[in-house]
């Protein structure tokens, strides 16, 4: 059996990685999206702020991460993110709860950067996922993101 702490650990600090690397707009948008998509369980729901959004598989994850990102760099602030803290709280031997801190660094140099906390539940999975974890993101809550990026851009929330 895994060792959840490890494991979520493990999908916090490999995610936080991969999302620093929105910051390089050289990466292709839809290779960052297959790798993100990589940490999302089958039917995924994200929740924020009272709307629920339910993603069946990868490909749709995949297709909302470049939709998203997209936007925030043609729209938005950019996309120069970093997961600056994380903290993993056991539920149970196959589940567990990460707190991941985000800091964001606009492209507008008349903007200070902002921090937000969203909760992902993380459940592992026998065998492991294709990326090499032992598990993935279940749900997310993501109130914190959405109303800190609604006070800068609100046509963007």
């Amino acid at each position: 059996m895994v060792n959840i702490t490890s494991a979520a650990q493990a999908a916090a600090t490999a995610y936080g990685a991969l999302i620093a690397l929105g910051g390089d707009y050289t990466y292709p948008l839809s290779n960052l999206s297959v790798q993100i998509s990589s940490f999302f369980l089958p039917n995924y729901t994200a929740f924020s702020l009272g709307e629920i959004s339910v993603s069946p598989n990868a490909s749709i994850v995949a297709e909302r991460f470049i939709s998203e990102y997209t936007t925030l760099r043609t729209e938005g602030p950019g996309t120069v993110v970093k997961v600056t803290d994380s903290r993993v709280e056991v539920v149970s031997d196959q589940s567990a709860l990460c707190w991941l801190t985000y800091r964001i660094s606009p492209q507008q140099t008349n903007l200070s950067g902002w921090d937000w906390t969203n909760v992902y539940g993380f459940r592992a999975v026998e065998g492991g996922l294709g990326n090499g974890l032992d598990g993935g993101w279940e749900f997310a809550v993501a109130d914190q993101e959405h109303e800190e990026m609604a006070k800068r851009y609100p046509d963007l929330a």
